[in-house]
């Protein structure tokens, strides 16, 4: 990320905070840890066997180590925003290798089949992001994905499997911008 994006996500966040307490909403204290050192980094590498994927490094390492931010809206919305109630992103360097063997139990337990197109989304990914309904936020390590963020559901949800992004960065830079909605 450059200094111009961090100051750009930083800006959105505090935007968006602004706007739901303003709206009568609840609001988490924005948590923002410092950038990540390179060592750090290799080590959650050396605990999960492979590297992260470049855009999620860029980030840990230009920006913060762990980023959170929630919100809950008590409001009934008109359509198409009706079914939002809530905001939420979130990344730890930290959690990443428990969070990936969580992951993994998953895919050992209830998606084996890699040929399986559904259990197949499931596979070859890297989780940055738990979601309170039992889904994850990933970044696809396939080559010919290049790193794109996907939405894992464990029940079938309408948005399996689906690209929401090219890539970490975009990712939270556009989330930023819609207020960081869902992410069920």
């Amino acid at each position: 990320m450059t200094e111009d994006d961090i100051k750009g996500f930083e800006r959105e966040l505090q935007l968006v905070a602004k706007a739901i307490a303003g709206l009568g909403g609840e609001v988490s204290p924005i948590k923002v840890l410092p950038k990540a050192m390179r060592i750090e980094v290799e080590g959650i590498e050396d605990a999960l066997g492979y590297p992260p994927p470049a855009a999620f490094r860029d980030v840990v390492e230009t920006f913060s180590r762990e980023m959170a931010f929630s919100w809950q809206l008590e409001l009934d919305l008109p359509p198409p925003l009706k079914d939002i109630f809530y905001g939420n992103c979130e990344w730890s360097l930290d959690a990443i290798p428990q969070l990936n063997r969580d992951k993994d139990g998953w895919v050992a337990e209830v998606f084996p089949n890699a040929d399986d197109p559904y259990d197949a989304v499931w596979h070859d990914t890297f989780a940055f992001m738990s979601v309170p309904n039992g889904d994850y936020l990933a970044i696809d390590l396939a080559p010919e994905a290049k790193g794109a963020v996907i939405s894992l559901s464990h029940d079938d949800g309408a948005g399996h499997g689906r690209r929401i992004a090219p890539d970490f960065s975009s990712f939270i830079m556009n989330w930023s911008r819609v207020g960081f909605a869902g992410p069920e």
